[in-house]
């Protein structure tokens, strides 16, 4: 049962159903008095696959473009969260936000636990904003829906 001292996860990546999911989690958030954590996953194995590397002759200027692919992010998700943080907090919620690198459903199920979230709550899939028409489960919340060591809501 959620209380004052429970902790609701929320993968937020500004899409459709990320937002659905947000507002899914304030809700409960209000009526539990629970603290909201948003959480931004950058998924930096998008820059080049791990396993090219052996045949990459400069390694160095696509690390260097790795580091600055993810600073460049980073510095717009900050502005992102705290704008979705900043009306929550104003709306009376306890609210932080994370920004981790790495794969998604690894993250979110990592951050779940570092943080004794009591539940995630995220969208069905990242991409339907692709095929709006399309329903099911995506890789990553059909993941942390399998791996979460607490109760995961998916939101469509």
């Amino acid at each position: 049962m959620l209380d004052d001292k429970s902790s609701i996860l929320v993968p937020y990546d500004g899409t459709e159903l990320s937002l659905k999911a947000l507002e899914k989690a304030e809700e409960i958030g209000q009526k539990f008095n629970c603290k909201i954590i948003i959480l931004y996953v950058i998924d930096d194995r998008c820059v080049y696959p791990v396993e090219i590397q052996k045949f990459v002759t400069r390694i160095q200027d696509l690390d260097n473009l790795k580091e600055q692919f993810v600073n460049i992010i980073r510095e717009a998700v900050v502005s992102m969260l705290k704008e979705r943080a900043d009306k929550l907090k104003g709306n009376g919620l306890n609210v932080d936000f994370i920004i981790r690198i790495g794969s998604p459903g690894d993250e979110i199920v990592a951050v779940a636990a570092e943080n004794d979230a009591d539940m995630i709550v995220m969208g069905t899939s990242g991409a339907l904003r692709r095929h709006p028409a399309k329903r099911g489960l995506g890789s990553v919340s059909r993941w942390v829906s399998e791996m979460a060591n607490c109760q995961v809501a998916l939101i469509r």
